[in-house]
């Protein structure tokens, strides 16, 4: 444990130097701290309670967001030499950020599955592009450590439910989701404008030989 903790000091040290790789890991985080609890571990408390979609309902409106990962994917993979992976972290990063506004915005199966699928694409172009950055930056010795504090996106995707969920009962779903999708989509323009250069990223392809 106490090398493991050196290594992570090592690549959080490495990390502060590389303004693209610490906004990305820093983005990632606001976005699954904010995003995901509502629209994922929290949204099929919203659906049926809020929207008041049926039971026997539930998987067809839900399965949208699994449809636009698997779009994004199969895009990613057809586009794998694609360069501009900062453009396409920050297009994801946006995509997300206004599903979950249209995710709560009207109260409809419509916009649960419009924006359940824009979520489900926007979580995808963000993760695979995000990866693909930091592995392209990050040297080898530094590469295992940072993608382990780059996991820390979803650890704070599963500790922020608590907190949102109380924040939830106290103000009602109806009141606290808005807030937060706005809140949301703020914290993404913020950062995209003030780290430009997360936006200009790119990944040098090798030559041959």
């Amino acid at each position: 444990r106490g090398l493991g903790d050196v290594y992570k000091r090592q690549g959080l040290r490495y990390a502060r130097g590389e303004p693209v790789i610490l906004w990305v890991i820093i983005l990632l985080i606001l976005l699954m701290s904010l995003g995901y609890p509502a629209t994922a571990s929290l949204g099929p408390t919203w659906v049926t309670t809020e929207v008041g979609v049926a039971i026997p309902r539930m998987g067809f409106v839900m399965m949208f967001w699994g449809i636009g990962s698997f779009i994004a994917a199969l895009m990613l993979a057809r586009f794998a030499n694609f360069v501009h992976r900062g453009a396409l972290i920050a297009f994801g990063a946006l995509l997300f950020s206004l599903s979950f506004v249209i995710f709560v915005l009207g109260k409809s199966e419509l916009n649960i599955m419009i924006g359940n699928f824009g979520l489900g694409a926007g979580m995808t172009t963000m993760m695979v592009s995000s990866t693909i950055l930091i592995q392209h930056i990050a040297p080898s010795d530094m590469r295992g450590r940072i993608m382990s504090i780059f996991q820390l996106n979803m650890a704070f995707a599963q500790l922020m439910t608590m907190p949102i969920a109380l924040l939830a009962q106290w103000l009602g779903l109806a009141a606290l989701f808005p807030v937060l999708s706005y809140l949301t989509v703020l914290m993404v323009v913020i950062v995209l404008f003030w780290q430009p250069q997360l936006v200009r990223a790119k990944v040098v392809q090798a030559g041959p030989g």
